[in-house]
């Protein structure tokens, strides 16, 4: 991709010197799409790249596997402070494929709409095929949740929690809800029994033996129930049964690309934007 970035009018320059273009079969990076805004939550600065070998991935991927891909947003790697989101996905032997990248002045819902919308296009136009993953895997940003579910149907696709993240939320309310500190792992190791179950039964059995050993933390049953178990809850999506075999359970092939980036190109500096 080439150009400098400077101001808006070079910013412009470089979008259209580096746009999609349908009947080039170049695998260089190019620009999928963009949105500039005047950088509010509701107007947002948006650019999305990628590249047909990387959406080709993609392809691939829902050809021979399970159709995935996990995004994730990594931070301090531009001048701009400007996050960074990468979408990912695996073949079937656990390597990791980049599939598209972005940057956006801000994280919210209008973002991630565009971003997907944007990706979704692009696989649509070079392949003629509607990109539809079975399963989605991220963070528990409510406004990830509600863009995919804008971009691909409510229910088109399954959208897992990341297991990761869910254990840090669960580390933070410790606290908040008075669990006695000796019994932080305990509780921990329940929950990775729980993730284990092979069908919803044996996932109900066992958690209502967690709840009545721990009937004592009755905040922090609530706060569980709610935000992780609840069938009226987007993030209660987190158990082997609830997935296919081969699909991802955690957000860590993002943030494996992620840390590649910092520290193989970046070098862990904060670069201009182009």
């Amino acid at each position: 991709m080439k150009g400098e970035i400077i101001s808006l009018d070079d910013l412009e320059e470089y979008i259209k010197n580096n746009a999609f273009q349908p009947r080039n079969n170049s695998q260089d990076v190019f620009i999928a799409g963009t949105k500039i805004g005047d950088g509010s939550k509701d107007d947002p600065l948006i650019i999305v790249f990628t590249s047909r070998a990387c959406l080709k991935y993609l392809k691939d991927q829902a050809q021979t596997g399970v159709s995935q891909f996990g995004l994730d947003s990594t931070f301090k790697v531009n001048e701009l402070r400007y996050p960074l989101t990468c979408w990912a996905t695996q073949d079937i032997e656990h390597r990791t494929y980049p599939i598209a990248f972005a940057v956006s002045n801000s994280e919210c819902e209008t973002t991630y709409i565009f971003m997907l919308q944007t990706i979704k296009n692009a696989y649509q136009t070079l392949y003629n095929m509607n990109l539809s993953p079975k399963f989605i895997m991220s963070d528990a940003a409510d406004y990830i949740f509600k863009a995919t579910e804008t971009v691909f149907g409510v229910g088109a696709t399954t959208h897992l929690v990341c297991y990761f993240h869910l254990k840090q939320a669960l580390k933070r309310n410790f606290t908040q809800h008075s669990v006695n500190k000796e019994d932080h792992v305990p509780i921990l190791r329940h929950v990775d029994a729980m993730r284990k179950s092979v069908n919803q039964l044996q996932f109900n059995k066992y958690y209502d033996l967690f709840k009545a050993q721990y009937s004592h933390y009755n905040s922090f049953l609530e706060y569980f129930e709610k935000q992780w178990v609840s069938q009226s809850s987007k993030t209660n999506k987190w158990t082997f049964y609830q997935s296919d075999s081969n699909v991802l359970m955690t957000n860590n092939i993002c943030e494996s690309l992620n840390a590649t980036i910092k520290r193989d190109f970046t070098n862990r500096e904060r670069l201009s934007l182009h």
